[in-house]
């Protein structure tokens, strides 16, 4: 059965799976597309089109390229007995000189879960993609890539956040300005959030509509409990207003962890850093040579990735920026907001960054990595905690370059504006 390969035009690929009773089910395929490159425009990706049961169910964007990759996804609630998948080669949303994808594994299973996990499941939302360029754009551009929750009690019941990792935002946010107030080149949102009572009743649920709206839930639910959005803006807000033909079941399956920045979500799919930089590097262009001195974006490996903590102990929060700064062999430091205040970051909580260093840094030339007080430098007190991570990307634009950095707590005020977060051999 396997490997089997679906082209442009050619038959599908079918696969009979049975359940023994009903439930969530994930689909985990395995493919490889040797002619594209999610960096290369017109040949970035294959994908394949599910059908269950005679009736289309979904899209899966092959963005990985020749490499095998496994692509998670659910097939929402099925009941029991015996179906029918069918894959074939998705010629509306396949970049237009892709012609075949190789389908080399495929797994059914049935999610055995605990009961707050099922929940979590259960509201996933089905995310339709979007067009506003192009009637199937996330074929090509800003993808989803990974789907992930948070969840906490409250008086009414438990509440659960859906947040989604796409490939970049095509608008809104400067790749330049992403980096250093946010530490990556994706795009991160929240698109959903539900209240479920403790009988199972659905109290509260809203989306992140555009401009970045909380906005009542007002859509119909398909596949069983998950809830039909769309991807409607250019920096990646959601409506409940389906105009869209290619969808999505990403299933969160990562869980937010506590007291750690989004992107550490990223950085447990590492493949995030790599997709996310080819498709910068197709749409925005590499700054080259780099010029640490200034914002535009040079080679994503030039970068040092921080991961900080702030919070604010005395004055107004959102008042003080704060900048990493990284020091190169004793001498020089960089600069993670350029000097310049908009890029400096003014939210409290954990938070990532990346600070651009001179063409061919290597890891172990970095000597000191230092938390600073952004100008226009004003009254108040900063506590910092950091670094909680550190590292630069390799050659194929995965975070593997750690540097075995220590985390401490150091306290910033005006007449304290800096201080030394870690130095190399201390």
């Amino acid at each position: 059965m396997f490997p089997s390969t679906v082209t442009r035009s050619g038959p599908a690929f079918t696969c009979p799976f049975t359940l023994s009773s009903p439930g969530e089910v994930l689909l985990a395929l395995t493919a490889a597309v040797p002619d594209t490159n999610w960096s290369a425009k017109g040949r970035e990706a294959a994908a394949v089109r599910i059908f269950l049961d005679g009736a289309y169910h979904q899209d899966v964007v092959l963005f990985a390229g020749a490499e095998p990759f496994t692509y998670r996804r659910g097939l929402g609630e099925v009941p029991a007995g015996t179906h029918h998948l069918e894959m074939a080669f998705s010629e509306p949303v396949a970049s237009p000189n892709s012609q075949r994808a190789e389908l080399l594994d495929l797994e059914v299973m049935p999610l055995a879960l605990d009961e707050e996990l099922a929940l979590v499941y259960r509201y996933a939302p089905l995310l339709h993609g979007r067009r506003l360029k192009h009637p199937y754009e996330n074929g090509q551009t800003d993808t989803p890539l990974v789907a992930f929750h948070r969840r906490w009690p409250t008086e009414k019941g438990l509440r659960i956040e859906y947040q989604m990792i796409w490939s970049h935002e095509d608008a809104g946010t400067s790749a330049s300005a992403l980096l250093a107030r946010w530490g990556h080149v994706s795009d991160i949102e929240w698109i959903f959030r539900v209240t479920v009572g403790p009988d199972g009743a659905l109290l509260e649920q809203e989306y992140q509509g555009p401009e970045h709206v909380t906005t009542p839930f007002r859509g119909r639910f398909e596949l069983g409990k998950h809830p039909v959005l769309q991807t409607a803006t250019i920096n990646n807000n959601v409506t409940d207003r389906i105009t869209s033909a290619h969808r999505f079941l990403l299933l969160p399956e990562a869980a937010w962890p506590a007291g750690r920045a989004r992107e550490a979500v990223m950085a447990a799919h590492p493949w995030t850093y790599r997709i996310s930089a080819l498709e910068v590097a197709r749409q925005v262009g590499f700054q080259r040579p780099g010029d640490p001195s200034q914002p535009a974006v040079s080679d994503l490996r030039n970068y040092l990735w921080l991961e900080l903590d702030r919070s604010t102990l005395s004055g107004s929060a959102g008042l003080l920026g704060l900048e990493a700064q990284v020091q190169l062999r004793f001498s020089h430091w960089y600069r993670s907001s350029f000097g310049k205040p908009l890029l400096a970051k003014r939210e409290d909580g954990p938070y990532s960054t990346a600070v651009k260093l001179p063409d061919g840094t290597r890891p172990e030339e970095i000597t000191a990595i230092a938390a600073a007080l952004a100008p226009p430098v004003v009254g108040g007190k900063l506590l910092v905690r950091g670094p909680l991570s550190a590292f630069m990307l390799d050659e194929q634009y995965l975070p593997s370059r750690s540097l075995a950095v220590t985390c401490r707590e150091v306290i910033l005020s005006r007449g304290s504006s800096q201080a030394t977060l870690w130095q190399q051999g201390i």
